[in-house]
C-alpha cells in the first residue's frame, strides 16, 4: 500500500496549469475526482483545463463539435465558483480544441469557443504529435506529418492573435524544430510547450536516452531564444517517455524521483554566479561545487535565475557543469 508523504510548503499558492475532465464508460474524472486529488494538502487555489476530446457536440457542424467541451468545462467552472465544492476554483482557464487546419474558416469556431467559455477561454491546443514508427502512438487528433508547418494550419494559427488567444503545442521531441519555426513565424502569439517538449523513450528511441537527451536539450535551447514561448514542466511520467512508471504497482517516491541536490546556482544579469549565496567565477564553479559535495554522493545542481539570463550564458554554465561530472541539471526561472 502506498504511504502518503508529508506535503512540502503547504502554504505555497498553486495554480495547476494542466488537467483534463472526462466521463467515459470505464473511466471518470470530473469535479469530484479533481477536488479529491487537489485535497492532498497542497494549497491549490485554481486550475486550468486543457482539451482532451471530451463532451463534443453530437449534432451540428463537425468543426463546431469541440465547442461542446468548452460549454461543459465552463459549467464545471461555474459549479466550482459557487464555493459549494471547496475553496479551490477549478477551470479558471480553459484551453480548447479548434482545427486550425481549417485556415481562415476557423474564425467562427474560435468565436463560438469564446462565447461558450467567456473570460475563461484562453487558448487553443491542436496537437501535432506524430512519429513514423507504429510503436509510438500519435496524438488523439490524429495529426499528419508536419502539421505545424502546413500553409492551411498556419493560416488558422494566424487567427489566434486576432482574439488574444495562446497556443499550446504538443508534439514529440524530434518535432521541436517545427515548434521553434512556428513560434518565430508568429511572435505576437504566446506559445505554450506542453510536457517539456515530449522526449520519447519507447519504440525506436528505447535505449537511446543519452542521444535523445542531447538532441532534446539542443532543440529546447534553440526554442528558448523565442521570448513568446513558455514551457510546462510535467508529463515525464507518461508511458511514451520510457521510464516505466505506469507499470509500477505503487507510485515512485519523491526520493526516487527528485535530484539529491544540495547546491543552488543563481545566475544574475551580470557576470557573476552564486553557489549557496557566495559569488563564484565561472572558471571556479566546479571547484566550488566539489567543496560542498558530500563524500561519495553524486551532487545534482539546480540553476535558478530570478531575473532571466541570456540563453548562451545558461548554455555555458550547463556545459561547465557537465564537464565537471554534474549530469543532472534542473533549471528554474522566475520573472521579476
Amino acid at each position: 500500500m502506498h504511504e502518503a508523504e508529508p506535503v512540502l510548503e503547504p502554504d505555497l499558492p498553486i495554480c495547476d496549469p494542466h488537467h483534463h475532465l472526462w466521463d467515459h464508460p470505464t473511466s471518470r474524472y470530473m469535479i469530484e475526482e479533481l477536488n479529491a486529488d487537489a485535497g492532498s494538502g497542497h494549497r491549490i487555489e485554481s486550475t486550468v483545463f486543457v482539451e482532451c476530446n471530451s463532451f463534443y457536440r453530437a449534432d451540428g457542424p463537425r468543426a463546431l463539435a469541440p465547442v461542446g467541451e468548452t460549454e461543459m468545462v465552463n459549467g464545471v467552472a461555474a459549479m466550482s465558483a459557487s464555493g459549494r465544492y471547496g475553496e479551490m476554483r477549478a477551470c479558471v482557464g480553459i484551453v480548447g480544441f479548434a482545427d486550425l487546419s481549417l485556415g481562415a474558416d476557423v474564425a467562427p469556431v474560435l468565436e463560438a469557443h469564446i462565447r461558450a467559455g467567456g473570460d475563461r477561454f484562453r487558448g487553443v491546443r491542436h496537437a501535432g504529435a506524430w512519429d513514423a514508427d507504429d510503436a509510438v502512438r500519435n496524438a488523439h487528433t490524429n495529426p499528419p506529418k508536419g502539421l505545424y508547418g502546413s500553409a492551411a494550419f498556419r493560416e488558422g494559427y494566424a487567427r489566434l492573435a486576432d482574439h488574444g488567444l495562446s497556443f499550446e503545442a504538443w508534439q514529440f521531441h524530434p518535432q521541436l524544430p517545427e515548434v521553434t519555426d512556428l513560434a518565430r513565424a508568429f511572435p505576437e502569439t504566446v506559445l505554450v510547450l506542453d510536457h517539456v517538449g515530449g522526449p520519447l523513450g519507447i519504440g525506436p528511441y528505447e535505449g537511446r536516452r543519452a542521444e535523445v537527451f542531447e538532441s532534446w536539450k539542443a532543440d529546447l535551447v534553440e526554442l528558448a531564444k523565442s521570448p513568446n514561448v513558455v514551457v510546462k514542466l510535467g508529463g515525464l511520467g507518461m508511458a511514451i517517455c520510457g521510464f516505466g512508471l505506469h507499470k509500477r504497482e505503487t507510485p515512485a517516491s519523491s526520493q526516487e524521483l527528485k535530484p539529491k541536490s544540495k547546491a543552488v546556482i543563481t545566475i544574475g544579469l551580470h557576470d557573476t554566479l552564486q553557489v549557496d549565496g557566495t559569488d563564484t567565477p565561472l572558471n571556479g564553479l566546479i571547484a566550488s561545487l566539489h567543496k560542498i559535495k558530500k563524500d561519495g554522493e553524486l551532487l545534482n545542481v539546480v540553476v535558478n535565475s530570478d531575473r532571466g539570463v541570456e540563453v548562451q550564458r545558461l548554455v555555458d554554465v550547463m556545459d561547465v557543469l557537465k564537464q565537471g561530472g554534474f549530469e543532472s541539471i534542473a533549471i528554474a526561472t522566475r520573472k521579476p
